[in-house]
């Protein structure tokens, strides 16, 4: 005789009972949500593997599609990039921050564009590591970077930038837009001991966005009050609007930290597939893969890239606040692809009108 419903019920519930939240969540999305999804494995020439595959997110963010958009090829990537750039007017970029925000390696001969919110810590450390040997306690230590000699550009003569950028390898990370200003609240603004909350940033949201004096123990009300990431998104458009104020690095846009269309790069790497990507610094550093920190939980990065995804803080914005963000990040969306369709982050380059990858 068939078991009883009850009976089936009970088995299955005790079967659930005994296997780990975190390894049914991972069976879950590996037999229902994203079956036969294709990964890209450079590691064996470039080939695409049919290994299914889990879609993680460097701030937790579930997936919301049943499919993985791949990562491109490097080459696919430069080369959209070049064509977008010639093909469309871009707003003009001032080369000097860039200058400022691209590290220079003389040992590897590597310049790298730091951009904050794009695994920047994650590289000043294992290059920190690999000069030598040793783990920082504190992996923001800029004066012990610098100290091994990792200073930007602009620290040297304008011969020798002319020299560098013409000789060594030029490498820039990227990251969609709505997702760094995203991670940017929850890290910095967010928590009530957030690094932004407490500095200028927190000052200027208190007085131009919740219209507070700014005088007497105006910390106190920092520490304490709620910031809701519409705040930090009604912040940037102040900024936006007075010509006065320069935007935070923590979420300028990248094309004005990096000015990808005037600087030639040899690499565009993705926040979205670095597990992959990260491959070209450590292989200039001569180390194995897996050194690379993945800090900031992007140890969970796969070789898939990791969109669509949803951010339902920004869905949940008013459309005029969704549209002046898509207008303050307009070249970045452009020029790497990356896109918004509710409420999803999406990324795409499309090459010969058949292949999607991003």
């Amino acid at each position: 005789m068939a078991p009883s419903f009850c009976a089936q019920f009970k088995a299955i519930f005790h079967s659930v009972k005994a296997i780990s939240g975190g390894i049914l969540i991972i069976w879950i999305l590996h037999k229902v949500l994203i079956p036969g999804s294709s990964v890209v494995d450079y590691s064996h020439g470039g080939n695409v593997s049919n290994r299914q595959s889990t879609n993680y997110s460097p701030d937790d963010i579930n997936a919301s599609r049943d499919y993985v958009v791949r990562a491109c090829r490097p080459e696919t990537r430069l080369t959209e990039l070049h064509n977008r750039c010639e093909q469309q007017q871009s707003k003009a970029h001032d080369p000097a921050l860039a200058y400022r925000q691209i590290l220079v390696d003389d040992q590897h001969q590597m310049l790298i564009c730091m951009v904050p919110k794009a695994a920047s810590t994650s590289i000043y450390n294992l290059l920190y590591t690999t000069m030598t040997g040793e783990t920082l306690t504190d992996p923001h230590c800029q004066p012990c970077w610098e100290k091994e000699g990792l200073l930007p550009l602009r620290s040297f003569p304008q011969s020798d930038i002319k020299n560098k950028l013409e000789h060594y390898v030029k490498i820039m990370v990227t990251r969609h837009p709505i997702d760094r200003l995203h991670s940017c609240w929850n890290h910095k603004f967010r928590p009530q001991k957030g690094s932004l909350r407490m500095k200028r940033p927190g000052k200027r949201l208190l007085e131009f966005v919740h219209g507070q004096s700014v005088t007497g123990n105006y910390t106190e009300k920092l520490r304490t009050m709620e910031i809701p990431f519409e705040d930090l998104v009604k912040l940037v458009q102040v900024y936006e609007d007075k010509p006065e104020l320069e935007h935070n690095l923590h979420w300028m846009p990248i094309t004005d930290l990096c000015d990808p269309c005037t600087i030639r790069y040899d690499h565009v790497l993705r926040v979205e597939s670095l597990f992959r990507d990260s491959k070209v610094i450590t292989d200039r550093l001569k180390i194995p893969h897996n050194q690379f920190p993945h800090m900031n939980n992007f140890q969970h990065a796969h070789e898939n890239v990791m969109v669509p995804r949803q951010i339902e803080e920004f869905a949940r914005l008013p459309q005029n606040l969704q549209d002046n963000m898509m207008q303050i990040y307009e070249d970045d969306l452009r020029l790497f692809g990356y896109g918004w369709e509710t409420p999803n982050i999406t990324c795409e380059y499309h090459k010969d009108g058949n292949e999607r990858c991003c």
